[in-house]
C-alpha cells in the first residue's frame, strides 16, 4: 500500500484532516465491498462475484472523489491487482473487467506511470483488446514526460508493442517507439536509445509484421480464459495464415503460416 500511494501522490501539502476526510470517504466502499467477499467466500459464484464487481465499478464511476483523484486510483489499482491475481475466479469468469479497472485508474490518475505496466497484460493478452490498450496508452502519452518522470519513455514502448505484435501497425509503430527514443534523452536511461533505434530500423526494412503477430496473437490465444478473446485470436491468426491443428493432449492450436 504504501508503495503504490508513494508511487503516485505527494502529501507534502496535505493536511492530516484532509487524508482523513479521503481515507473515510473511500472507506463507506471498502467495507460495502469486504461484506460483499464475505459472503461470496461463504459459497463461492465467481459468474455472481464478476457480475458484482462489474456493478461496483459502475458505481464507483459515477461517484464523486471529494478531490481525492489520486487516492481513489491508488485503491481502484489496489483492487484490480486482487482481482487479476485471483487465478481461481479469472479461470472461471475470465479477465472481462481488466480495462474497465485500468481505464478507471488511469482516467483519475493519468500520471501514475506503474499502472501502465499492467496494460498490455491485462487488456491486450488477457481479454484480446490491444486497441483499447493503445487508447489507455495514449492517455498516458498525454499526461506524461520525462520532465515529470525519467521513466515515462516506457508508455511509448509499450505502445509500440502492442502496435508491433497484436495491432500490425508498423507506422504507428515506429511512431511510437521514435517517441519512447526522444523521452530517453536527457533521463539515466539514454543508453536505452541505440537499442530503440535500432528496433526502428528494423521495423523500417522489415514492415512484414506477419511472423510477430502469430506469436503475439498465439500467446493471446493460448491464454484465453473465456470464448470470446478466444475467438478473436482465433481469427485473427486465421487472418494471418495460421491453421488449425489438433495437438496431441487432443486441445487445439494453430500452426504458423506458410513460409513461417
Amino acid at each position: 500500500m504504501a508503495h503504490v500511494l508513494s508511487f503516485s501522490l505527494s502529501f507534502g501539502y496535505r493536511t492530516l484532516t484532509n487524508l482523513v476526510i479521503g481515507l473515510a470517504a473511500c472507506g463507506g466502499v471498502l467495507g460495502l465491498q469486504l461484506q460483499q467477499l464475505d459472503r461470496l467466500n461463504q459459497t463461492p459464484n465467481y459468474e455472481l462475484a464478476a457480475q458484482t464487481e462489474a456493478t461496483r465499478l459502475t458505481t464507483l464511476r459515477n461517484s464523486p472523489t471529494l478531490g481525492f483523484e489520486a487516492l481513489v486510483a491508488d485503491w481502484t489499482f489496489l483492487d484490480y491487482l486482487q482481482y487479476f491475481g485471483d487465478d481461481e475466479a479469472r479461470a472461471v469468469s475470465g479477465y472481462g473487467l481488466a480495462a474497465d479497472y485500468l481505464d478507471r485508474v488511469t482516467e483519475l490518475d493519468p500520471r501514475f506511470l506503474f499502472v501502465y505496466l499492467f496494460v498490455s497484460p491485462g487488456v491486450s493478452y488477457y481479454q484480446g483488446q490491444p486497441e483499447r490498450a493503445v487508447t489507455l496508452f495514449d492517455r498516458g502519452v498525454a499526461a506524461l514526460s520525462p520532465e515529470i518522470h525519467p521513466n515515462a519513455f516506457i508508455v511509448p514502448k509499450f505502445k509500440a508493442l502492442d502496435l508491433f505484435l497484436l495491432i500490425g501497425d508498423i507506422p504507428g509503430a515506429i511512431a511510437a517507439y521514435q517517441q519512447a527514443a526522444a523521452w530517453v534523452d536527457g533521463t539515466p536511461f539514454a543508453d536505452y536509445r541505440p537499442g530503440l533505434e535500432q528496433t526502428i530500423a528494423y521495423l523500417q526494412a522489415n514492415p512484414d509484421s506477419v511472423q510477430a503477430r502469430y506469436i503475439g496473437w498465439s500467446d493471446v490465444y493460448n491464454n484465453a480464459v473465456d470464448s470470446v478473446v478466444r475467438d478473436r485470436a482465433a481469427t485473427e491468426l486465421r487472418s494471418l495464415g495460421a491453421r488449425q491443428v489438433k495437438r496431441e493432449d487432443g486441445s487445439i492450436g494453430f500452426a504458423p503460416p506458410p513460409g513461417l
